[in-house]
């Protein structure tokens, strides 16, 4: 069969050949389910096919976007000013197109497709229930949509975003060569990298008292050094001195995040972070 490129809905599969022709087997419109390949003669010279809910997303080879939904024997085009290159329709009703041009449109509840402000050459699309997700060519991730489950991946505790969103990179946090498997991971905030406090504390040999009913207060033990925080208070006591912070301690799913560099100027150890790999390091003296 020559087969090129395979999808399936919740009730059936499909097949693409290099001519351009489906297949399809599974249930239909009439509830008589299809047990072997037949042919569908609905879509005619495709050349990309995309699994989704209950349809089917496809281009044909002039870069036309279409639908086709078996349990209604259902087909639709789209309209869009550019050719496509990338499809995705998780539901029928809701499709998202990337043109040849790396712009992104979206046709929602049967609507006319309206373009997405905000991106820009993007090579790839896919849709889950009510949320995107796209990739740029330089391998960027932006969401928007429901965020319900935190299926954006963009650290917020929103339900819904409208805009489209950069998904959040995970930092790598490593203390004296070892990688640390932490429940909270370092993040970026308003251009500070912030990291939590007690395992890099704690491996540097230094003891952490936290109680965890006073969220905003937490003191730090090392020899003669005594190092107490306040969250979003730009200063710390240092040996009862107050030191200056770049950026304030933050509360952040039941963890104090601190900015990387407070741990050098009170610990002296030295600290890299490595803004094109994502890696903190921090190496103890």
């Amino acid at each position: 069969m020559n087969i090129v490129g395979i999808a399936a809905t919740n009730q059936g599969s499909f097949a693409l050949s290099k001519d351009g022709t489906l297949l399809y087997w599974g249930g239909d419109n009439e509830d008589a389910n299809i047990k072997e390949p037949q042919l569908l003669k609905q879509l005619k010279k495709i050349k990309m096919i995309k699994s989704g809910d209950f349809a089917i997303s496809a281009i044909d080879m002039n870069g036309n976007g279409w639908t086709y939904n078996p349990l209604e024997s259902k087909t639709k085009q789209f309209k869009i000013p550019q050719k496509l290159k990338d499809i995705s329709a998780q539901f029928d009703h809701t499709v998202s197109f990337v043109t040849t041009t790396g712009d992104v449109w979206i046709s929602a509840g049967n609507s006319n497709p309206e373009k997405v402000k905000g991106l820009a050459n993007i090579s790839e699309v896919n849709s889950g229930n009510d949320f995107t997700i796209v990739r740029t060519e330089n391998n960027k991730l932006w969401s928007w949509g429901s965020n319900v489950n935190g299926q954006l991946g963009i650290d917020s505790t929103l339900k819904n975003v409208k805009q489209p969103t950069i998904v959040v990179k995970p930092i790598q946090l490593t203390v004296d060569g070892s990688i640390m498997d932490l429940t909270t991971t370092p993040k970026l905030l308003n251009g500070s990298v912030y990291v939590p406090f007690r395992g890099i504390f704690e491996k540097s040999g230094a003891k952490v008292i936290w109680n965890s009913s006073q969220r905003d207060h937490v003191t730090i033990t090392k020899g003669k050094l005594t190092i107490e925080l306040v969250v979003n208070q730009k200063f710390a006591l240092v040996n009862g001195k107050k030191v200056s912070l770049a950026a304030p301690p933050k509360y952040i799913n039941g963890s104090i995040l601190v900015p990387i560099r407070f741990i050098s100027q009170t610990l002296g150890a030295k600290v890299n972070w490595n803004a094109s790999k994502y890696e903190v390091t921090v190496n103890n003296q």
